[in-house]
């Protein structure tokens, strides 16, 4: 920065600023002279040229700390959006890398939550949803055909060594279908809220009924073989077990037939009704 010096008729200079201010110091130059920056064209007081000017210069160290404050905020602004960005492109790898499992996708109703699937010898998949029952080609996902009658909730089919498939329906309903083709072989109206069924070695489909119950059936037209009765029925609420669902039975190589058991006299309130279930009840099957 060059000063000019105005005194009088007198003009000198240029001069710096430090030069300036060493001969304001030693009384060579006085504060009521004329002063002129360098390429201005406006002559003031060198008093109010000083001042102007050291008024700039404290301001700018200010200007140039909230310039690199900002700078600084915008790095780090930069480098969370990069990190963000690669975060997002890992979670897409690895959905992608488990997508590449994924042979096919069957989307189906919240009914049937919690129900397994149960695969034919041909590979079709048979599963409930939405209240219906599904036959799924198991290589590609399509539908084989579909059994539009209700379905219990939470309740899976079971499959014979002749491809006949048993499954629970609502309002007590019990049938008995064709696996290639889902028409109805035999129905039978159970008076209570049937489990998932069990399937013995000589055809007998043995069902659970509201948590106190197990039936017999004859796999081949739905009689009843035989029925078990321990305790009283499970609480009901608008229709459904409460906070239940009928156990279904599991079979024992020496034909014995194993099922959990509730009693109403035992259910208290819902958090301590689970432990006071009836734990297992072994049954001849025969």
């Amino acid at each position: 920065m060059q000063i000019h010096i105005s005194r009088g008729e007198d003009q000198s200079g240029p001069f710096t600023l430090e030069e300036v201010r060493e001969q304001l110091a030693q009384g060579k130059l006085q504060p009521d002279d004329l002063a002129c920056q360098e390429g201005g064209s406006e002559w003031i007081p060198l008093s109010e040229l000083m001042n102007k000017l050291e008024s700039s210069e404290s301001t700018a160290p200010t200007s140039s700390t909230k310039r690199k404050f900002l700078i600084g905020i915008g790095v780090v602004l930069a480098v969370l959006a990069l990190l963000a960005i690669a975060g997002l492109i890992l979670d897409l790898l690895k959905e992608a890398r488990r997508n590449e499992r994924v042979l096919w996708e069957f989307k189906k109703g919240s009914y049937g939550i919690g129900a397994p699937s149960t695969i034919g010898a041909d590979g079709t998949v048979y599963d409930v949803g939405g209240g219906k029952l599904y036959a799924l080609d198991g290589k590609t996902g399509d539908i084989v055909w579909q059994f539009n009658r209700e379905t219990a909730q939470r309740t899976a089919p079971a499959i014979d060594s002749k491809g006949i498939l048993f499954i629970a329906g609502l309002s007590g309903n019990f049938f008995a279908l064709e696996s290639k083709n889902g028409k109805i072989k035999w129905e039978i109206k159970l008076n209570g809220h049937a489990s998932s069924p069990a399937i013995g070695p000589n055809g007998t489909v043995f069902i659970g009924l509201d948590g106190n119950r197990v039936i017999a059936l004859d796999g081949s037209d739905g009689s009843i073989k035989w029925e078990f009765r321990r305790g009283q029925k499970a609480i009901e609420f608008e229709g459904d077990i409460y906070g239940y669902r009928p156990s279904s039975p599991a079979l024992g190589t020496d034909g014995s037939v194993y099922v959990g058991f509730g009693d109403k006299k035992q259910s208290g309130c819902y958090a301590c009704r689970w432990k006071r279930w009836i734990g297992c009840c072994r049954i001849n099957g025969q």
